[in-house]
């Protein structure tokens, strides 16, 4: 059983990671890369090249 200080524990270790990821996200958005990893600088240019040599 859990008790009321681990329960409360609990609520709040999960306030903070969904604080934490809100931040992430909003850090995410305002640099204007949060789409995913695909619109990164250094993953997209192997991609580029390929259609360069064809």
């Amino acid at each position: 059983m859990v008790t009321e200080i681990g329960f409360v524990s609990l609520l709040v270790a999960g306030l903070g990671a969904l604080a934490g990821g809100l931040i992430y996200l909003a850090v995410r958005i305002s640099r204007g890369n949060w789409l995913s990893a695909r619109s990164e600088p250094g993953l997209r240019a192997p991609q580029s090249r390929a259609k360069e040599t064809r």
